[in-house]
């Protein structure tokens, strides 16, 4: 194994460690604030803390670059793509439960296979195809699993309404043509995975800040916490920005430059899999058969996915 690709899949797992904490301080911040806003907040830390870092680092250069025509619409195409997905998944949990919405959410590393071949970015791989379906599958069940031990029993056994699985499945395919997007900035030269990730944040900021001052300039948006849940809210997505984001997508950005996005996506999309040993390990947590069954198929997708 190369020390490009050791270090490219290091990073892809660190990203999905990362999300994986990530995920814990978005629940807990996103519950009665608006999605766009949760956007805005987490744009703006992101996006300010890695352009600070690139400035002392680089210089302006690489943040310049990033401006030219010939890239920067592709960077605003990739800002609203995500922007798209992060708020067709937020949707989405009011119309499915989530049992049924993490797993169909967890096919994005496919779509973005898809892509990435289809836009002939990458040779076509069998092998890189079938690892990311075994991972995917894997994937799928310990976020079930683990998603059934949260819920009531009453409300697994709701029936699944078809227009929530539509869209997380919209929501994944989003998220897996900005892959494609990414993988083509990123191959062009004077461009890195910190300047591109700073300045794909602050758009990401004005996206969800506009969409968020028209939702309330109309009504349709009405804060249901208090002001200092407001502010709690406030301080937990700036807190993400900069994990999630800072953080977690710079990892990835950098994984897709050394090793390609069909290896470093699915990697990538595994945190269901370390959260599921975090709690075994740290909060002595059960675990089920299928559980240990998603571990194993993770695992073995993941090492066909690299090699």
């Amino acid at each position: 194994m190369s020390g490009s690709l050791i270090i490219g899949v290091a990073l892809a797992l660190n990203a999905s460690i990362i999300w994986g904490i990530n995920s814990i301080i978005m629940k807990k911040g996103a519950v009665g604030e608006d999605p766009a806003k949760a956007l805005m907040w987490r744009g703006l830390s992101g996006g300010v803390t890695l352009a600070i870092i690139t400035i002392l680092v680089y210089g302006w250069k690489y943040l310049t670059r990033l401006l030219q025509p010939d890239i920067f619409w592709l960077v605003l195409t990739t800002a609203f793509l995500v922007s798209m997905g992060d708020s067709l998944m937020i949707y989405s949990f009011k119309k499915a439960p989530v049992s049924v919405v993490v797993p169909v959410s967890s096919t994005y590393p496919l779509f973005g296979a898809f892509f990435v071949i289809l836009f002939k970015i990458e040779p076509f791989s069998w092998l890189k195809i079938i690892g990311t379906i075994i991972v995917i599958i894997g994937i799928g069940i310990i976020a079930q699993q683990t998603a059934n031990k949260e819920q009531k029993f009453d409300e697994i056994n709701t029936p699944s309404n078809i227009t929530g699985i539509i869209v997380s499945l919209s929501a994944s395919v989003f998220w897996g043509l900005s892959i494609a997007v990414l993988s083509i900035i990123l191959s062009k030269p004077m461009v890195n995975g910190m300047s591109l990730t700073a300045v794909r944040a602050f758009l990401i900021a004005f996206i969800g800040g506009t969409f968020h001052l028209i939702r309330y300039r109309t009504g349709k948006w009405k804060y249901k916490i208090d002001k200092e849940g407001q502010k709690k809210a406030r301080n937990l997505f700036l807190l993400s920005g900069i994990l999630g984001w800072a953080i977690g997508v710079t990892s990835f950005m950098y994984a897709i430059q050394k090793v390609g996005a069909l290896i470093a996506t699915p990697l990538s999309a595994t945190n269901p899999l370390f959260a599921t040993i975090f709690g075994i390990l740290l909060l002595k947590e059960e675990v089920t058969a299928f559980q240990l069954i998603g571990i194993v198929l993770v695992v073995i997708g993941s090492v066909i996915v690299v090699f």
